[in-house]
């Protein structure tokens, strides 16, 4: 179930897909969408608002703690939400 508001025609368009076809109007744009693998955003300059200071998030899936663990302690990520 999809919740928030979203353009009816978006929904129509993608259907059970829709999560992959991302819209909106914040200060980011979705760039890459892997799913369980990784999610990227980057810094739309054409947002209406402040702009980010930060250019690109990627929020990468891992499946175990350990993997997550080993590459924060390499300095491969810069956070971990879950240890």
């Amino acid at each position: 179930m999809i919740r928030g508001i979203v353009p009816p025609e978006e929904v129509e368009k993608h259907g059970d897909r829709f999560a992959f076809h991302a819209c909106g109007t914040g200060p980011y744009k979705v760039v890459e969408v892997k799913p369980n693998e990784k999610y990227v955003l980057e810094r739309f300059d054409g947002y209406w608002g402040p702009k980010p200071l930060i250019n690109r998030i990627e929020y990468i899936y891992y499946r175990a703690d350990e993997p997550r663990l080993v590459a924060l302690e390499k300095g491969e990520i810069d956070f971990a939400s879950t240890l």
